[in-house]
């Protein structure tokens, strides 16, 4: 009776542990790599400004694949290869030039890849006082089989070391553009567990049924 009960387990074992096993692979598992301080600005990024009692000078202007920004009274303007915190400087001045004691707010938004299980996964220009949560809405929020619970910040495939969640503001992450948010799927098990409770209780039933027979066969 021990040896084909002992198969019987074995081959039920091998099969329920081969559809927990299968899923999606998942980005995560490339090595990681740690947060720098390289945040240029890039072609596809934008420039937003607002400058008080100016409309006709605020908006927001790309950044073209020449690395050249064209704002409204300036012309072009080199944007890339620059700190952003230098090419913010360098606008202000510029318009101090022409304007007389003006406000003017600088912001860049980063064209930043969101993919994974969202809705519609592209690339989108992410404002810093936007949270991760808010980047994950554009691309149309998580699929059903999502987990943005586990959101990863990718650079070049890798994934960044870096703890944070959907509440981060994006200009709290060491985030360049280019950098890519994923969204994990949640593992097959998780997603089929109406499948794997019925494969389990068929399986019992089917281990019950060869148990009672082996048994009775033994006694006969």
């Amino acid at each position: 009776m021990q040896r084909p009960l002992r198969s019987v387990l074995f081959v039920m074992t091998a099969v329920l542990a081969a559809a927990c096993a299968t899923g999606s692979p998942r980005a995560a598992d490339e090595p990681a790599l740690k947060a720098s301080g390289d945040d240029a600005l890039l072609p596809g990024d934008m420039v937003r400004l607002q400058i008080w009692r100016e409309p006709d000078l605020s908006g927001e202007f790309p950044i073209g694949y020449d690395g050249v920004v064209v704002l409204p009274k300036l012309g072009p303007v080199a944007a890339t290869g620059v700190p952003p915190e230098e090419l913010e400087r360098r606008i202000v001045e510029m318009y101090q030039r022409y304007l007389r004691n003006p406000s003017i707010d600088v912001v860049f938004l980063r064209r930043v890849n969101v993919q994974g299980a969202v809705m519609k996964p592209g690339l989108y220009p992410l404002d810093p006082t936007m949270t991760v949560g808010d980047a994950l809405a554009l691309a149309g929020g998580p699929t059903p089989n999502g987990k943005p619970s586990e959101v990863q910040l990718l650079r070049g495939g890798q994934r960044v070391t870096i703890d944070f969640d959907q509440t981060t503001r994006i200009g709290d992450l060491p985030i360049r553009s280019g950098d890519q948010l994923f969204v994990p799927e949640r593992s097959w098990f998780v997603r089929n567990q109406g499948l794997v409770s019925t494969f389990l209780g068929t399986a019992t039933t089917i281990l019950i049924t060869v148990f009672t027979y082996l048994v009775s066969k033994d006694k006969s």
